[in-house]
């Protein structure tokens, strides 16, 4: 890993096996690395990765990362347990987000979704 020759698989396997063995502060930190590095790259973290990283947080008592991961998770995979995670986290977010709605042109059905 060091030398940069590691896929994303062994990446996922050394940082479980942070996460089994009970460090959730390096499970964390390592995690999280990886997840910037792939965004530096403007690609997608996947979302299994994001939960690690934010579980990891969560059971280390950090709020700032266990905050910063609900965003990632918001910002890549809409989904209302997220949101709700993340408004918990972040009191006011419903207030300063901004949203966007559009409607679906042959359902008729509405969509929304708030920026950060």
């Amino acid at each position: 890993i060091s030398n940069g020759w590691a896929d994303s698989d062994i990446y996922v396997i050394v940082g479980q096996a942070y996460y089994q063995q009970g460090d959730y502060k390096t499970t964390a930190k390592f995690m999280g690395d990886y997840v910037n590095n792939i965004e530096s790259k403007g690609n997608t973290p996947k979302e299994q990765l994001l939960l690690l990283v934010f579980d990891s947080c969560r059971r280390n008592s950090d709020t700032a990362c266990t905050t910063n991961s609900l965003e990632k998770l918001v910002r890549y995979y809409q989904k209302e347990d997220y949101w709700k995670n993340l408004i918990v986290a972040r009191p006011g977010i419903a207030s300063t987000s901004r949203t966007t709605s559009t409607r679906c042109a042959s359902s008729g059905t509405r969509a929304t979704w708030a920026s950060l």
